[in-house]
């Protein structure tokens, strides 16, 4: 199996998973569009958890106000084994509170880039939000729209009827 017929594959499990668990599957999309980011501070606890060097890797990135690229994080997970972490929570569904599959249902069949690009968005807006928050932000926006077009996930048609 090569690696596009393993992600078919996988895309087909997780639709299997969603239409057999709608309930867990949409309480979880409650608490990721929940304009407080508890789903967001949970996923990023939960990668700092795994790789603790990433707090203070998204941190520098946060403060460095000429960097708009986030591939040297996305290479930090990559390398440091989060797709075969990921994985692993895919094949564990009976652990309680695993989030991996509501998760990655969300991100390849639900609203995800668009809820992240609207919360990026919310902190732009939030005059309590500090400037470097929201440069990071701003910058995490175009990003978003970029990878999800790279993905696959949605095309540049979609992102322009969005605005």
């Amino acid at each position: 199996m090569n690696n596009e017929e393993k992600i078919e594959h996988a895309k087909g499990l997780l639709r299997e998973w969603k239409a057999t668990h709608h309930e867990e599957y949409c309480n979880f999309t409650d608490w990721m569009h929940d304009r407080e980011g508890p789903g967001f501070i949970a996923i990023f606890n939960h990668a700092k958890a795994f790789m603790p060097q990433f707090e203070t890797a998204v941190l520098l990135h946060l403060k460095d106000d000429s960097s708009n690229d986030v591939g040297h994080l996305e290479k930090m997970l990559v390398e440091g084994g989060m797709e075969n972490h990921l994985l692993t929570g895919l094949n564990t569904p009976h652990i309680p509170g695993n989030i991996f599959l509501p998760m990655l249902a969300w991100m390849f069949y639900g609203r995800s880039f668009e809820c992240m690009v609207e919360y990026g968005e919310d902190l732009i807006r939030n005059s309590k939000t500090n400037f470097l928050i929201r440069l990071g932000a701003k910058h995490h926006i175009k990003w978003i729209i970029k990878s999800s077009i790279a993905l696959k996930g949605r095309t540049e048609e979609d992102w322009a009827n969005c605005i």
